[in-house]
């Protein structure tokens, strides 16, 4: 397709990428779809991802795949958890963390590109095939994570917001023909697997030479100090090569800040 804002096309049958971890890393390589979670580095995960997403993560969360410097990439959030002796439902699991991915897909959805895929779900029928399994996959794994003895008190007491943890599909969407958000699909593709949005969207970067694993100077938007703080503003000089190398993956300038991709729980 033409007009791409990352000069890229949506190609059907892309090659694998491999991606690099980071030293430390708990995944050694793998493929781009890594499917295994580990538990996160408590405190540093803990600061880096609030950095990141604006927030604390919640109790449960996990790392799917983590960046050429080891800062996590992609995470796994329990869709259940109790709270002040309540439920606290949040049928979003799969989170986009790192702000280089999140700013080159905004772009992504600012050029039109959600309208693009919706469009293609109505003319390509294998494609909407495959998302359709997708949102019922997606479904399961959130169901599949819910303690057994959970599911039985939930459901029984709690039929409508079980309904919405056991039938939604990715990012919690109920119209499975729309495209919610194209991080929510990105996220799922690496956290879950077999999204055909997220696939497309990744090859999308790919193609564009936006580096999944992190470029050179991206890491400064994610450190912290020991103490937990964020790293002092970058230096003129590192400011500038920053933002030359962004503009060399397609990006108008390195992200400032991080929306934290769909944000579907009200409650944050």
């Amino acid at each position: 397709m033409a007009g791409c804002p990352l000069g890229a096309c949506l190609r059907e049958a892309a090659p694998r990428r491999v991606i690099r971890a980071g030293a430390g890393c708990p995944v050694a390589c793998h493929s781009v779809a890594a499917k295994k979670v580990a538990a996160i580095l408590a405190p540093w995960d803990e600061r880096v991802i609030a950095r990141q997403l604006g927030r604390r993560p919640r109790p449960g969360t996990e790392v799917c795949r983590r960046c050429r410097y080891n800062y996590p990439q992609v995470t796994a959030t329990p869709p259940v958890s109790r709270r002040d002796g309540g439920w606290d439902m949040f049928p979003t699991v799969y989170w986009l963390t790192c702000p280089l991915l999140v700013r080159a897909i905004g772009r992504l959805e600012a050029a039109g590109w959600i309208a693009r895929y919706e469009q293609r779900l109505a003319e390509d029928p294998a494609f909407a095939a495959a998302l359709m399994r997708a949102h019922a996959a997606a479904a399961r794994d959130r169901i599949d994570r819910v303690p057994p003895a959970w599911r039985e008190e939930l459901a029984r007491d709690y039929p409508r917001q079980w309904q919405v943890l056991a039938e939604s599909g990715v990012g919690g969407t109920r119209f499975f023909m729309g495209v919610k958000c194209l991080h929510a699909h990105y996220a799922d593709f690496i956290g879950r697997g077999d999204n055909p949005i997220g696939q497309a969207v990744h090859e999308q970067l790919l193609a564009a030479g936006v580096p999944a694993d992190g470029t050179d100077t991206c890491w400064q938007w994610c450190a912290v100090d020991e103490a937990g703080g964020q790293r002092d503003k970058p230096r003129a000089h590192e400011q500038e090569a920053a933002d030359k190398q962004a503009e060399a993956v397609g990006q108008a300038e390195v992200p400032r800040e991080n929306p934290g991709g769909p944000r579907v729980h009200k409650g944050d």
